[in-house]
């Protein structure tokens, strides 16, 4: 557990860089925060999904069929994250007065693990092994 906690860590580390390199160009170009970090959102979570789907939890692959059902919960289970990263955001930089990057990186953080916990127990379950009936 600990082994793909830190895999998840170091594709979560990937996602960062994709998502703050996204929000500050977006943001850059005069884009509201709250719009950049959606935007910003939308990019790194099919990066994350790719990355962790081939190397984190590459043990439990799902067949063709399943990659389909797999994205939609990976993908649902970070937009709830996002909920909170937007929540947090909008306190740090309206409430707290603290500037938008630094809000949004500590954002990105403190929802990593509620993130992992999901993804671990909903995306990417252990198949249970079904025990043969017996005829007793």
């Amino acid at each position: 557990m600990t082994s793909r906690f830190l895999k998840f860590c170091v594709v979560g580390f990937s996602g960062v860089f994709v998502n703050m390199a996204v929000f500050s160009a977006a943001n850059n170009m005069g884009c509201y925060y709250i719009t950049a970090s959606i935007l910003s959102f939308l990019v790194a979570v099919s990066n994350n999904f790719f990355w962790n789907s081939m190397w984190t939890f590459k043990d439990r692959q799902a067949t063709a069929g399943d990659i389909h059902r797999r994205y939609v919960k990976f993908f649902t289970i970070s937009a709830l994250c996002l909920l909170g990263n937007l929540g947090l955001l909008f306190f740090l930089v309206e409430k707290v007065g603290l500037a938008h990057i630094f809000s949004q990186a500590t954002a990105i953080l403190v929802m990593s693990a509620a993130n992992f916990i999901g993804q671990n127990l909903f995306t990417f379950e252990e198949k249970k092994e079904e025990k043969p009936v017996s005829a007793s």
